[in-house]
């Protein structure tokens, strides 16, 4: 290989190396990651308040989803662990459910941000564990979500700890690296998410004849 060639190569990696620290790696504002925190915060509460009136039906100790529905099937060993399963009994469900809602308000509104994100992404995954056979996309976006805004500077604008650190006269929201790989990691899970969702529907008949979009308006459930 000649000298033009090995440099032209050399040239090549050192540009795509380049692009991959500068997308991942380059200081972001977080004020867009804050605001997916307060939006996507409220999807959460919502989905996890509207199991209320159910709670017992669907995470109770004689729930329609009982915990061997998690188990494999050969070893009997559960794959998916829930705190609903450390309950001593149900009279437990109601108040524990409370304060999970508190910790995903507070994560929300960015009280103590990081310590109520990385709770509120535990509970959010113990909940769609136990529900297993109950759940959307939704659920398992509101998983990911959760759990990248948790490792990210969420709370650093829009919030009541920015609120808190202006008083105290600490600064504004900086740019960090955090921030921009919590983004970046969003971004590339939500194309994965859109990706395999597409490829799925193009395998149905029911997308290419158009059925599809009628049962979705049609069904009573999604109105």
């Amino acid at each position: 290989m000649s000298n033009d060639s090995n440099s032209a190569v050399s040239n090549y990696f050192r540009q795509w190396i380049s692009l991959f620290d500068r997308v991942w790696f380059t200081p972001a504002a977080p004020q867009v990651l804050s605001l997916i925190r307060l939006l996507a915060g409220a999807v959460i509460l919502y989905t996890h308040f509207a199991w209320t009136r159910e709670l017992k039906t669907f995470f109770g100790s004689e729930s329609i989803i009982p915990s061997s529905y998690r188990a494999d099937l050969n070893t009997g060993v559960s794959f998916a662990w829930s705190h609903f399963d450390w309950l001593p009994n149900d009279h437990w469900l109601i108040p524990v459910h409370i304060v999970v809602l508190t910790i995903m308000f507070l994560f929300m509104i960015g009280a103590w941000t990081r310590i109520m994100g990385l709770l509120t992404a535990f509970f959010v995954l113990s909940y769609a564990n136990r529900a297993v056979g109950a759940l959307f996309g939704l659920d398992q976006i509101n998983c990911f979500l959760a759990f990248y805004l948790a490792i990210g500077p969420a709370g650093a604008a829009y919030s009541v700890d920015a609120w808190w650190r202006a008083r105290k006269g600490r600064g504004g929201a900086l740019p960090s690296v955090m921030a921009n790989i919590s983004f970046r990691l969003i971004q590339m899970h939500m194309c994965v998410v859109y990706f395999f969702a597409g490829v799925g529907k193009l395998q149905g008949d029911t997308w290419w004849n158009g059925t599809a979009i009628w049962l979705a308006f049609a069904s009573n459930e999604y109105q």
